[in-house]
């Protein structure tokens, strides 16, 4: 039986930077996002641009908090690809 490769919904996220009011400028977000939720939240399109699974994101697009999408390649596996 032949071996099917799983077909994977990849996306582009970018690195951005969002308006915040109480330091009255735009700040670096933690977050990584597609460019449609950097465009919905008004925020600025950072450096940096890497494709991901789309199941690395959030229901809003973006990703968790501290994302990282380049992580270590030496010591112990922690995700599968």
């Amino acid at each position: 039986m032949p071996v099917i490769a799983e077909q994977r919904d990849v996306v582009q996220i970018f690195e951005f930077s969002s308006y915040d009011v109480r330091s009255d400028e735009f700040v670096k977000s933690r977050r990584w996002a597609t460019l449609e939720a950097i465009k919905r939240i008004g925020g600025r399109q950072e450096a940096g641009n890497t494709r991901v699974d789309r199941d690395s994101l959030n229901e809003d697009d973006m990703t968790p908090v501290g994302f990282n999408p380049n992580p270590p390649t030496t010591g112990f596996q922690t995700q599968v690809r």
